[in-house]
């Protein structure tokens, strides 16, 4: 299908559309990444300050001993925290922003490739859509500015399918060896996205014919882009994976449940109607791409089943289905309306209120940050590290796990168990110790302070309360204490003697 030439209304309006993304994603980019999914981000932060601090001999010990006990597993390659910790160098200190401009760069890169595939499977109309819907959508506004890998791993997945389509259109091995290497480099960003670069190409090619399927071109694309990561997973992947599959969970209602409101939470009813509408209504190239990203995300959600059910962020790779999809069904109501010959007053009147409709989710649901998020959680952080002397090995009954104290504190810390930790355990079929029992462990490991700072977690666990109780207060502030698990032995800190 040839391309359509792009009116000058046409190019003003993509235009507008990357423009607004770009603002509204720029908007107190400045300001402390705890809009979205806390632990996630802060998981990047303490690993390019451990990175940091590790380069930097003037760095004071205890600051250096809090930052090496809070590095976290390496799970894949640390792209974004070695950006970061780049423009640290080059600045001078340490920031949180590069990181976060990596994401937005990513993902509006990834906005032109969606809109690309849109124009290639159908019309300008739809690409224009797609991209609208991949860029403008409230969660993928606050969720793409993150410092974490996920939208640099989408961004570049989407360039990868970009380049698969038109491989597909002119089936050379140039256009075949630029989707595999991009395909290749996406993996090593994001291992988890393999399902949607291998699952695509396998639809596509098996649409084909079955000895397409098992080609030299398919042992080609597959070979080329599964050699990063495997080489990363055999020589330098050196922790030990998360909990993401769990196979006894995928018969709990919980999950579907869990499944539904995450996708319910990221895209709303609408959007993932319009998904199915633009499904069924696509024909030949552009139903066989958004079918292999169907079954993608459905292999996905059963391979990292319990985050996926429980991570909205997991969510992201769909997004381009979404986009894709619901771009197609604009496009086919579009032409529907045309062929049953409303008036171009109407059909433009339906254009109007649609549009308007979904600017006014974007203004009202946008979710931007509140410049005052997490001020006093922050400055509770660093007023608790220096009190504690930046225990490297803390006890932390706090939120998100203590990455806020650990990061501003610079406190080495423990967290204790929450009740999703605790649930996840009895999915795994692992028994519980009492608070006590784990208070013990804890203390014959070396662990002398307890810092509370989230009360919601005693009174949800009332063994953990009454088990802290025998053990003395050595320091208070406004909403947070220290107790000491050893007291008969004098502290080492001056400030909790």
């Amino acid at each position: 299908m040839p391309l359509q030439p792009m009116s000058r209304r046409a190019r003003v309006a993509l235009a507008l559309v990357f423009v607004c993304a770009a603002l509204l994603r720029f908007h107190h980019v400045t300001q402390p990444p705890v809009d979205f999914h806390v632990t996630r981000q802060y998981n990047g932060a303490l690993l390019a300050h451990s990175f940091y601090v590790n380069t930097h001999p003037n760095v004071p010990p205890a600051v250096k001993a809090a930052a090496d006990a809070n590095r976290p597993a390496i799970l894949e390659p640390p792209v974004v925290e070695l950006f970061s910790v780049g423009i640290d160098d080059l600045i001078g200190h340490e920031t949180l922003l590069a990181a976060r401009l990596l994401s937005i760069v990513a993902w509006l890169t990834g906005g032109v490739a969606v809109f690309a595939i849109g124009r290639r499977l159908r019309t300008n109309r739809a690409g224009l859509v797609a991209a609208a819907i991949f860029e403008l959508a409230p969660f993928a506004v606050i969720a793409s500015r993150g410092f974490q890998p996920d939208p640099l791993g989408v961004g570049a997945l989407a360039v990868a399918l970009y380049l698969l389509v038109r491989y597909e259109q002119a089936r050379t091995i140039g256009w075949l060896m630029a989707a595999a290497s991009t395909a290749a480099v996406t993996a090593f960003f994001k291992a988890d996205l393999a399902p949607f670069l291998v699952v695509p190409f396998v639809v596509l090619a098996a649409a084909r014919g079955m000895r397409c399927v098992f080609s030299a071109r398919t042992a080609i694309y597959l070979g080329v882009c599964a050699a990063p990561a495997m080489a990363w997973t055999l020589f330098a992947f050196s922790s030990t994976p998360g909990n993401y599959f769990i196979a006894n969970f995928l018969t709990y209602a919980s999950y579907w449940r869990g499944v539904g409101d995450q996708l319910n939470l990221s895209f709303g009813i609408p959007l993932l109607a319009a998904t199915a509408v633009g499904i069924v209504a696509s024909t030949g190239l552009a139903r066989r791409v958004l079918l292999g990203l169907v079954g993608a995300y459905a292999i996905f959600a059963v391979a990292f089943n319990y985050r996926v059910a429980t991570h909205s962020y997991y969510s992201l790779p769909a997004f381009i289905l979404v986009a894709l999809s619901a771009g197609a069904a604009v496009e086919w109501i579009a032409e529907w309306l045309v062929a049953k010959r409303f008036d171009p007053l109407v059909i433009k009147g339906i254009g109007a209120v649609a549009f308007a409709g979904a600017a006014a989710v974007v203004v009202t649901d946008a979710r931007a940050p509140d410049v005052r998020n997490g001020v006093a959680e922050i400055a509770r952080a660093r007023a608790i590290g220096p009190v504690v002397c930046h225990d490297p090995h803390a006890l932390m009954v706090v939120p998100v796990y203590g990455v806020l104290e650990q990061y501003y504190g610079d406190i080495g810390g423990i967290p204790w168990p929450t009740l999703e930790d605790q649930y996840l355990s009895t999915l795994q079929g692992r028994r519980q110790p009492s608070a006590q029992a784990r208070l013990n462990a804890y203390r014959r490991g070396g662990v002398r302070v307890a810092i509370v700072t989230d009360h919601t977690v005693l009174r949800a666990q009332p063994d953990l309360a009454r088990a802290l109780r025998q053990y003395p207060v050595v320091a208070r502030g406004p909403d947070w204490e220290v107790h000491d698990l050893d007291p008969s032995v004098a502290p080492t800190c001056p400030s909790l003697g």
